[in-house]
Parts: structure tokens; sequence; C-alpha cells
């Protein structure tokens, strides 16, 4: 199993895509690191890094975990924030 870390991000901004492995079911772990974020996180999925897809949503103001299934890309974004930060792990099989 690997780690992917989408970064942490404290604004209301998308961060930098992260390479995965298309096609395949992750878990994906969202978390404020300070346990104050509020707003809106989301993990969203590209084939191409250019047009991205919601695929997880965090619950408001809460730590979870979630899966989805992968494109060739995945980033963190925060449409919505008003305090703390939010920062998530894809975790995924390494390449066959």
């Amino acid at each position: 199993m690997r780690a992917i870390d989408l970064g942490t991000l404290a604004t209301a901004t998308a961060g930098t895509a992260k390479k995965t492995i298309p096609g395949e079911i992750v878990s994906v772990f969202v978390n404020s690191p300070d346990g104050a974020f509020a707003g809106t996180a989301v993990v969203q999925t590209s084939p191409d890094g250019t047009t991205w897809t919601t695929a997880y949503t965090m619950p408001a103001g809460k730590a979870d975990m979630g899966e989805f299934t992968t494109s060739a890309y995945a980033r963190l974004n925060l449409p919505a924030r008003t305090a703390g930060n939010v920062s998530a792990k894809v975790l995924q099989s390494p390449a066959a």
C-alpha cells in the first residue's frame, strides 16, 4: 500500500494534482490537523489533469475515510473555507 499525499490546504483553492493508478478503488483519509476546519473539502479526479470531477466530499467539520475509483490524477480542493486547514491522503496499491 502506498500513500499519495494530496497536501494540506489553508485557503479556498485547489491543490496540486498527483498521479494515481487509474481504475482502482482506493481509500481516502481527509482530516483537519488543527481540528478547526470549517468549509467544504473535496477530492477530485481527472483523466488529463485539466477536467476535474468530484469523487469524494468530506463531511462538515470532521475527519473521515471514504472510497472512490481513481482516474489518472487526484487533488484536494477547498471550494469554500471559513477557518482552519484540511489535509488528504489517498491509499493505493503499488503499481504492478
